[in-house]
């Protein structure tokens, strides 16, 4: 008997053969690298902010998205503009909505 398709139990296969596979690559890594130069070199890459100068870790993809989170956060941080209803934004998720819809020339 054959169980159906299911997009939820695909989803879920997936989630965990990402984590699966990661330990199969570190367990490799850890067998070519057994005196760990390469894994220090490797954790040892940093980026730095051009805005404020703060210094990431970028030995992962997560490591690449925090730095590329925080340099969003200083663009909504930084935007002013002269629309009337500017006056009344209070919150980074407001100003977010407002430059979505109000800036960014019908792409939202």
């Amino acid at each position: 008997m054959r169980i159906p398709e299911s997009p939820y139990l695909g989803a879920k296969f997936d989630e965990l053969m990402v984590p699966m596979e990661t330990y199969r690559i570190v367990l490799e890594f850890q067998n070519e690298d057994p005196d760990g130069s390469q894994r220090r070199e490797l954790l040892s890459r940093t980026r730095q902010c051009p805005e404020c100068g703060a210094v990431f870790p970028c030995a992962t993809v997560r490591d690449e998205f925090r730095l590329v989170a925080h340099r969003k956060a200083h663009f909504y941080a930084d935007f002013r503009c002269d629309c009337p209803e500017a006056a009344h934004i209070t919150t980074m998720a407001q100003k977010k909505v407002h430059i979505k819809l109000v800036h960014s020339e019908g792409r939202y």
